[in-house]
C-alpha cells in the first residue's frame, strides 16, 4: 500500500515527536479529518515500529469506541503489518478476548478493566481521541492507569475534532490527557489534492427555514427530543423542496435529529417517487 504524502507525514512528525519528548507523560494527538484514512495511518505507525525495533517486540494496543471501527482498523492493519505479526481483538461484541496477539484492536467497553491480562505493551494508539475525557476520569484514563502500572508504553490519540462537545480543547482542561499537537493534516490540504469532495450550495435559493427558537438548550446543544418535534412539522415542505434543489443529483443523503424524523422525511420523499430508505444505529450491517 503506497501511502499519500500527508500520510507518511503524520508518521514522521509523531516518531519526531516520541523522540524530542521522551517522557511517557507527553502524549501527543494527530488531528486528521474524516477521509485522511486513519485506520491507514495508524497501521503503518504500527509496521514501522515493528520493521525498526523488531527485537523490542512492540506489542501495541489500539483502542477503538465500537466493534466497527475495530475491524475496519483489523483490516487495515492485516493488509500493511507482514503475516508474523498477529493482529488479534478484544471486544465483546465480537466474541473475541485475543489478549496476547502482537497487536491488539480492542473496544474500550470490553477491555479497560482488563489491562492486567496483556502482558507487556510498547504502544497505546486511541481512535477517536476526543472521546477522551480532559479530566482524569473514565474508561480510557482507567485503562491507560492500570496499564502504566504493568508497563513502560508511549501513547498517541487520533482525532478529526481535537476537542469535546463541550467546545474543550483535549490539551487543556483540569488534567488533560494529551500534551500537544504533533501533526494536523487540514481539510484544505485534502480539498486541494482532490482526496475528499468539496461542499457545493444549491444552485436554487432555499425558502424553507426552521424556527428551533423554541428548542430548549442543554450542555451547549439543542434537546432533542425538542429540536425532533419542531422539525416534524416541517418536513412535508422539506421534502418538496429538497426533490427541487437535488432534482439534478443521482444519490442524496439527509441527516435528521431523530429516527421518527428519519422516517417521516423517508415517507413523504417516497410519496413524491423518490427512492428512500432509512438508516439509523439498529439497522443490520
Amino acid at each position: 500500500m503506497i501511502l499519500r504524502d500527508y500520510q507518511s507525514r503524520a508518521v514522521t512528525d509523531l516518531f519526531d515527536w516520541w523522540t524530542k519528548h521522551q517522557s511517557s507523560a507527553d502524549i501527543p494527538l494527530l488531528v486528521l479529518p474524516t477521509a485522511a484514512g486513519k485506520s491507514v495511518i495508524c497501521a503503518e505507525i504500527v509496521r514501522q515500529m515493528w520493521d525498526q525495533w523488531p527485537d523490542y517486540h512492540p506489542r501495541t494496543v489500539v483502542l477503538v469506541p465500537s466493534k466497527e471501527l475495530a475491524e475496519q482498523n483489523a483490516a487495515k492493519l492485516q493488509a500493511l503489518l507482514p503475516n508474523r505479526i498477529h493482529v488479534g481483538f478484544v471486544s465483546a461484541s465480537l466474541g473475541k478476548k485475543q489478549h496476547n496477539a502482537d497487536v491488539i484492536v480492542a473496544t474500550i467497553g470490553s477491555i479497560h478493566k482488563s489491562a492486567h491480562l496483556l502482558g507487556d505493551i510498547k504502544c497505546v494508539i486511541i481512535d477517536e481521541a476526543h472521546l477522551v475525557d480532559t479530566k482524569a476520569q473514565g474508561m480510557y484514563r482507567s485503562f491507560l492507569s492500570k496499564l502504566g502500572e504493568i508497563c513502560h508504553f508511549r501513547t498517541v490519540g487520533m482525532t478529526a475534532t481535537p476537542f469535546r462537545g463541550n467546545q474543550v480543547w483535549l490539551t487543556d482542561g483540569d488534567d488533560p490527557l494529551f500534551t500537544g499537537i504533533a501533526s494536523r493534516v487540514s481539510m484544505r490540504e485534502l480539498l486541494d489534492a482532490k482526496f475528499i469532495a468539496p461542499l457545493v450550495p444549491p444552485a436554487a435559493p432555499m425558502h424553507i427555514r426552521i424556527d428551533a427558537s423554541s428548542v430548549g438548550i442543554s450542555n451547549g446543544d439543542y434537546k432533542v427530543g425538542e429540536l425532533s418535534d419542531v422539525v416534524e412539522k416541517y418536513l412535508s415542505q422539506v421534502a418538496v423542496e429538497a426533490t427541487k434543489l437535488a432534482s439534478d443529483r443521482l444519490k442524496w443523503i439527509a441527516f435528521t435529529p431523530s429516527v421518527k424524523n428519519a422516517e417521516s422525511l423517508s415517507d413523504r420523499l417516497n410519496s413524491l417517487g423518490v427512492l428512500s430508505e432509512v438508516v439509523c444505529g439498529e439497522t443490520p450491517p
